[in-house]
């Protein structure tokens, strides 16, 4: 599904929720890092690359994602 769905326009992001309270914050700064408003403070914390990171084909091979 993810990889016939996942597009330019409407990519696919991935969440590993083993930790569930650090994957929330991490959705949390993701959201924040890409939005752009005023006010956004320079030294947001990125999100942990770790944890939140863009869907790819090789996310299976490096078992990132299972199928």
């Amino acid at each position: 599904m993810l990889e016939r769905t996942h597009t330019v326009t409407s990519p696919w992001t991935v969440v590993r929720a083993g930790d569930k309270e650090h994957a929330r914050l991490n959705i949390i700064r993701d959201v924040l890092w890409r939005l752009h408003y005023p006010g956004k403070h320079r030294r947001l914390h990125r999100p942990d690359p770790a944890v939140v990171f863009p869907y790819d084909k090789a996310c299976y091979e490096r078992g990132l994602i299972e199928a």
